[in-house]
């Protein structure tokens, strides 16, 4: 089947009325104004209370001159502020754009300065980490007095749906961030087609579990407010604790669950312990943001079937506003012989496969996706030339203004008239969901003095890709390379290690052969052995303070891996550390692992620390937040910590039992 047959393969969606998202959360708010829309813990605000506090914050916005295609600087912790924020700059007639305050410095300044935004929406938790920018400034906390003077009628703007919704920035090829521009049309459209596959409804409760800065946020938050559901807004600290978030799953009886492949591995950890005693009520879970390997979901299917909750594969990048594909997932999937199957187009979609000279491969053969749809984005921010590259008109089309989008992306129709992902025809990857452009980690490691050249590439690792850069320069310590990159990416674009090199392997035509670029561990340097000074241990600390919103500087530090020149010339101390390098050997998928060696410098991620988090829990039967696996950073610091709190544990027993001696001796008296 070619892609011009897919049209037939479900029926257009109904025509949509002339209004924008926020008017339709409107009308919900008018016709069910006391169901709840929104919550926060214990905290719950019903459609009536969220149209009004937004109207009013909208209202002063106007007077501040927002207005239609005005940008707006969305820079708040996750909270129900982030949501009152958002419709809030909607109503105004303006577009959001999200600066999430986990974001680098020098980032949130680039995207400041790109964007331009005309105002800025900020809290006193954060408005301190704020760069310099042009635009007016408004703390919403402490400026809500004058907020609450405003009406909180609906305001009028003279928005319409061919105007900007929101600029999300992306990486980008050119070693900067590109702002993606996404009109209200773009995203009213969504929901509309995916009804014949997906009957959401008023009674369903979604999760915001994802950054409001990455695109799936937007499916989140729609998915509930456009269907008149209830949003559960999950705190930073709960989505980083796999068991926490199962929980929070299961008491707030969540009914649809959007997760990336990368997220759900770690919900999977959590489900083997706390299905039994924590019922699910999902009706679905939604995959995005990344190549799904079904064979991920043979555990689950195992224990709940593939009935109920129906699982869900979806295609979706932020150039098209999100989902533009339908795949149910079922038994038979993860045993399939074909990968990463992402479905049908949704009705309104048409996806082309296209050779080099644009024209159509036939069924079973690659060919580069390129997408038709009124889901296009308008194109990119300040960037005309890329956007004339990349946003096509669409030559298969019968409506002469169509446009399609080239992604990059290659796929191959199968038989059955699904789409098989087959990967990226350029530097680019998924990981954790997040879209990366590897010249842009190159870029930032191109800027270091000791760097004269740097190549990163993604490597598949039990199927996990793993962010590796290997630089050709004068430092011999890659963990201050790494705290480096900690400074000017998100954590999710620095890598897992960094290992130099003298020279790059070519290929015949003289171009680096990444195919032949080592693994870490058989790279002439392992990382995992390299000194780590003091300063770069603090400079990682503080990295990882900035992107988790935590204190995180480590315990007292263990004896200096400088006098330690080989993993293996240190021994474990005690069982308690045998137990641990066991542990951590299966998580970082390492032979050799030092005591006293930083988990981040043997190639940990933030995702890498959560999974041990879980284990520890489970295995040493202890309570520990998921901060404190950041604090404690080798074997040997995070022994110490464990003994100590089953040595406070154990007093503490005793405490009890001798209270309830003296209790039993003073009543015999």
């Amino acid at each position: 089947m070619c892609s011009q047959d897919m049209r037939d393969v479900a029926p257009p969606p109904d025509p949509l009325p002339d209004l924008c998202l926020h008017q339709v959360f409107a009308a919900h708010a008018a016709r069910s104004p006391d169901a709840i829309a929104v919550s926060l813990g214990t905290t719950h605000l019903t459609y009536r209370e969220l149209n009004a506090r937004a109207n009013q914050l909208a209202h002063y916005l106007q007077t501040q001159g927002v207005a239609p295609d005005v940008l707006v600087g969305l820079h708040v912790e996750r909270s129900l502020d982030t949501i009152i924020g958002m419709l809030a700059i909607l109503k105004a007639g303006g577009a959001y754009v999200p600066l999430d305050p986990a974001y680098p410095h020098e980032r949130l300044a680039f995207m400041l300065q790109d964007a331009r935004v005309a105002v800025l929406l900020t809290d006193t938790s954060v408005n301190a980490t704020l760069p310099l920018h042009q635009g007016s400034v408004m703390v919403v906390d402490t400026q809500a007095a004058e907020v609450r003077r405003q009406p909180d009628t609906n305001p009028q703007a003279a928005v319409t749906p061919e105007h900007l919704m929101y600029v999300i920035y992306t990486s980008g090829s050119t070693g900067t961030p590109k702002g993606i521009m996404v009109t209200h049309a773009n995203v009213a459209r969504l929901f509309p087609a995916t009804q014949p596959y997906l009957a959401f409804d008023a009674h369903d409760t979604w999760t915001l579990f994802h950054s409001y800065s990455f695109g799936f946020s937007v499916w989140e938050i729609w998915g509930a407010l456009a269907h008149g559901g209830r949003l559960v807004v999950v705190p930073q600290a709960i989505s980083q604790s796999p068991a926490d978030f199962y929980r929070l799953v299961s008491a707030e009886q969540v009914t649809v669950l959007s997760q990336t492949p990368s997220a759900f591995r770690l919900f999977l950890l959590a489900d083997a312990d706390l299905y039994q005693q924590c019922p699910l009520q999902l009706r679905y879970i939604v995959f995005s943001g990344e190549p799904l390997d079904p064979m991920l979901l043979m555990a689950w299917m195992e224990r709940h079937g593939d009935e109920q909750p129906q699982l869900i594969n979806m295609y979706a990048i932020t150039e098209t506003a999100g989902e533009i594909t339908y795949r149910r997932l079922r038994m038979q999937d993860a045993t399939s012989a074909a990968r990463n199957v992402i479905g049908v187009p949704l009705p309104d979609v048409q996806i082309y496969l296209l050779d080099e000279q644009q024209q159509p491969v036939p069924v079973g053969a690659v060919g580069e996706m390129y997408i038709g749809s009124p889901a296009v984005a308008r194109g990119y921010y300040n960037l005309p030339d890329l956007t004339a590259q990349q946003f096509l008109a669409d030559p298969f089309s019968d409506d002469p203004q169509a446009r399609m989008y080239k992604t990059g992306d290659q796929a191959r129709y199968l038989a059955t008239g699904d789409l098989e992902f087959v990967g990226r025809i350029d530097n680019q990857v998924k990981i954790r969901g997040y879209r990366i452009e590897l010249g842009e980690i190159e870029s930032a490691l191109n800027q270091h003095p000791d760097v004269q050249q740097a190549v990163v590439i993604a490597r598949d690792e039990a199927g996990d890709k793993r962010l590796v850069a290997y630089v050709v320069g004068s430092t011999s310590n890659p963990a201050a390379l790494r705290s480096h990159l900690a400074a000017h990416l998100p954590d999710y674009m620095v890598p897992s290690a960094v290992v130099p090199v003298t020279t790059f392997p070519l290929t015949p035509n003289g171009k680096i052969d990444r195919g032949k670029l080592p693994p870490p561990e058989q790279a002439s340097v392992n990382i995992g052995n390299t000194p780590i000074n003091d300063a770069s241990r603090t400079a990682e600390a503080q990295a990882l303070a900035s992107i988790w919103g935590v204190d995180t500087a480590p315990a007292a530090p263990p004896a200096s891996p400088q006098a330690v020149p080989h993993a293996e010339s240190v021994l474990p101390a005690h069982e308690i550390e045998e137990r641990l390098i066991h542990i951590v050997k299966k998580v970082l998928l390492r032979e050799h692992i030092n005591p006293t060696s930083n988990f981040f410098d043997l190639g940990a991620t933030s995702f890498d620390m959560v999974r041990l988090h879980s284990i520890l829990v489970e295995e040493f039967q202890i309570t520990m937040s998921v901060v404190d696996i950041f604090q404690y950073v080798t074997i040997r610091s995070l022994a110490q910590y464990l003994r100590q709190s089953h040595t406070d544990t154990a007093s503490t027993q005793t405490q009890r039992q001798e209270r309830g001696k003296a209790r039993r001796a003073a009543r015999r008296r």
